[in-house]
């Protein structure tokens, strides 16, 4: 169980690092354009 956890602990880090950098991302051009309506992208995209 603990060796499973070993194995798996790079992938579950390396999509957590993923998913935190997208979202820092995504911040930082949100505020970088706060002027702008980003709503109408955002649904865009759905």
């Amino acid at each position: 169980m603990i060796l499973q956890a070993l194995t798996t602990l790079p992938a579950t880090a390396l999509v957590f690092g993923l998913f935190s950098l997208f979202v820092l991302l995504a911040f930082a051009v949100a505020y970088a354009k706060r002027d702008v309506t980003i709503d109408i992208t955002v649904f865009e995209f759905h």
